[in-house]
């Protein structure tokens, strides 16, 4: 996993997914919001087995990394202030929550 400071974002999605599309505009208000602190990636489902060894079992899933350890996850569906609160939340904690 990478090792960058701040926390980051791991979208694991589907290319056939529509619910995976509404998911990366609240990815990009996340990513521009804090963009000095939170860094977001996206692997998609179909080109990597990285979500195998993240045990994700749905698409979208939003895997929150702090200190290369998970800290917090949403898996579909999920909105904008949901994932807002808890990428907040880590951030001002910096320790595991839902």
């Amino acid at each position: 996993m990478l090792k960058p400071d701040g926390l980051i974002l791991v979208d694991f999605a589907s290319p056939t997914c529509p619910t995976c599309r509404a998911a990366e505009a609240h990815l990009r208000r996340i990513a521009e919001a804090y963009s000095d602190r939170v860094r977001v990636f996206q692997m998609g489902v179909t080109t990597t087995e990285e979500w195998k060894r993240c045990e994700v079992t749905s698409t979208p899933t939003v895997i929150c990394f702090l200190r290369e350890r998970e800290v917090c996850r949403r898996a579909e569906p999920f909105s904008y202030e949901d994932l807002n609160e808890s990428v907040g939340r880590v951030l001002k904690e910096g320790e595991p929550r839902g």
